[in-house]
């Protein structure tokens, strides 16, 4: 005799539930433990299991995330770029993971490989997160400094300058002001060359 066949529609959606949230359960379990291993900067003992869990399921978003810290650590940025753009396309991003530190490593990657435009948008970009940290406009002014875009750099500092968390990084300060002070000083060079 078969069953009531509510029952058995009921019966068969609770064990799927109970398999998902089971699974879910795992994976969470499987990520928390690799966490840890990070955190422990055992970063080429990681690398496989992030690999594994990224060959099971490549939308593993924080999977691919811990596998850039972990290679951007080991200074294998080449494959940590990858790894960062993925996470930063992903729509999990500031849910999940929060997206400054994936742009932050991102740019420096960028400058590694001295790709100074792609570092300058990731640093602008930054600037939109978090309009009150001067690290973002140190690093565009810094960049537009190295490309002799004085004008601009000259702006970027100042706008480095009168951001309220300078204050807090008295070490940072010395370095800004000679900056700022080169751009001025060669900027009024090449005017009065020209």
């Amino acid at each position: 005799m078969i069953g009531d066949p509510v029952i058995i529609v009921v019966s068969i959606l609770g064990l799927f539930l109970v398999f998902l949230f089971l699974r879910r359960f795992i994976h969470l379990g499987k990520i928390e433990r690799i966490e840890k291993i990070v955190e422990l900067k055992q970063y080429d003992k990681a690398i496989p299991y992030l690999k594994n869990l990224i060959s099971k399921n490549d939308e593993n978003i924080m999977a691919h995330y811990y596998l850039g810290i972990c290679y951007f650590n080991i200074n294998n940025y080449e494959w940590a770029m990858p790894e960062f753009k993925k996470v930063l396309r992903s729509t999990r991003i500031g849910k999940d993971i929060q997206e400054l530190p994936v742009r932050e490593k991102l740019a420096r990657i960028y400058l590694n490989y001295n790709q100074l435009e792609e570092a300058q948008k990731e640093f602008m970009l930054m600037t939109q997160i978090d309009p009150k940290n001067y690290k973002n406009y140190y690093e565009i002014a810094s960049i537009l400094h190295k490309q002799g875009y004085l004008d601009a750099a000259y702006t970027y500092y100042q706008k480095a300058l009168n951001s309220s968390k300078l204050s807090d990084d008295k070490e940072k300060q010395p370095d800004l002001y000679i900056n700022l002070a080169d751009a001025h000083i060669r900027k009024s060079d090449y005017a009065m060359g020209a």
